[in-house]
């Protein structure tokens, strides 16, 4: 059984769309009846094809992943957009949006490839070409629905010579795996950038999201996920003109977040490690040690990754575009606004393993990663775990 049908049967497509820029016709990328993705390949599949698979696809090939809990970093800092607007149309800080403008107004990129939202069906997402400031503002703000990012990856760097790239951190590393199998458009893209992910959602979480609104499917004329306010609100205007909307702990804590795709259970990378910078919520802390959800103004912390993304985020700032504070001591810190990622690289190991002993098919992992990962995690609460990921396998909730 060729690697697309062991992904498709075990249900870890996470629609990035690399695999159909590279095979095209000869893959079929879906969202299934679960409103999660499905992918195939036509029967003349080669040993070739299965060869390039193996080192596209960013589950088969996550990387070169750092045993450090938060990935190698060159810097970090909170951080926010100097510009009212974009802070406040942003999911938080507005880093990345202003990043992007700043890149496309002194033409050192000549064009960004990004998810917004698709105007004609506010359950559905789609991946853009920006080439102004205008159309950046736009696709602001989070999209916690499945989307595929790099189908057409070949045409946007024929067409365009500096192309910036903003993706979920899987997107990004598939990113990296296609032009290492493509070495012609290395030069091509410029920048990468990404953000911690919680994982992706199904579509079907999205429509439970609107039924809670109040509102059938066919009654939304717009729907927004997060944005304008930090957190901001999961709203939508309906056909009649009216709105409803949803607190960002109510729809992503209580409604998105637990229907997310399978292999994003699995992931080894929600932190971004192969974009040039990450961001993430850059959370205050409550007095009980939990991240504050209250509205604030938006705030990022801002994780970098490479030299090429420490010498942007200084440009910028000494431009004005953002405001940048160091954070020095910032394992304990990302420890505490970031528990959600911290506790799936903690318990990775515990879920992976009885998952392999249950026959079930998962890719290779870094095991010297996950074992230092779960030092300092009590030895019995790893047990419950690896048990209750058992357990879901069995009752077919996983």
């Amino acid at each position: 059984m060729n690697s697309i049908k062991k992904i498709n049967k075990a249900h870890l497509c996470i629609g990035c769309g690399a695999c159909k820029a590279e095979f095209n016709a000869d893959i079929k990328l879906y969202l299934g009846v679960d409103g999660k993705f499905s992918v195939e390949c036509n029967n003349t599949w080669t040993t070739e094809d299965e060869s390039k698979l193996k080192r596209i696809c960013p589950v088969l090939n996550p990387g070169n992943i750092s045993n450090r809990m938060w990935g190698n970093t060159k810097d970090v800092f909170w951080g926010w957009s100097n510009d009212e607007k974009t802070r406040y149309q942003a999911s938080s800080g507005g880093v990345v949006s202003q990043t992007l403008k700043f890149l496309l107004r002194k033409k050192m990129v000549d064009a960004v490839l990004h998810i917004e939202k698709n105007t004609s069906d506010p359950l559905k997402n789609k991946a853009v070409i920006c080439t102004s400031e205008e159309d950046v503002l736009k696709g602001s703000g989070s999209r916690y629905a499945p989307a595929v990012l790099l189908d057409n990856l070949p045409d946007v760097l024929e067409t365009y010579s500096h192309v910036a790239i903003v993706g979920k951190p899987c997107d990004i590393r598939a990113v990296k795996n296609y032009v290492s199998v493509n070495p012609k458009y290395t030069d091509r893209i410029a920048y990468t950038f990404s953000f911690f992910c919680g994982g992706m959602p199904s579509e079907k979480a999205t429509i439970r999201m609107i039924e809670k609104l109040g509102a059938k499917v066919d009654e939304v004329k717009e729907l927004t996920y997060r944005g304008n306010g930090w957190p901001g609100y999961a709203s939508i205007i309906k056909n009649d003109g009216s709105t409803a909307q949803m607190s960002y702990v109510d729809s992503w804590g209580k409604i998105l977040g637990r229907d997310i795709h399978r292999y994003c259970k699995f992931c080894v990378d929600g932190i971004g490690e192969a974009a040039d910078f990450t961001c993430g919520d850059g959370w205050y802390k409550t007095e009980s040690g939990y991240p504050s959800h209250e509205e604030h103004d938006g705030r990022n912390i801002i994780l970098v990754r490479t030299d090429n993304g420490r010498k942007l985020l200084n440009e910028m700032k000494n431009e004005g575009e953002i405001s940048l504070e160091n954070v020095v001591d910032y394992e304990p810190i990302l420890n505490y606004i970031q528990p959600g990622q911290l506790s799936r690289r903690q318990l990775l190991k515990s879920r992976v393993v009885p998952m392999k002993l249950c026959g079930q098919y998962l890719p290779a992992y870094p095991m010297s990663c996950l074992k230092k990962w779960e030092q300092g995690v009590d030895k019995k609460y790893r047990i419950k775990v690896s048990l209750g990921t058992i357990k879901r396998l069995i009752k077919g909730t996983l």
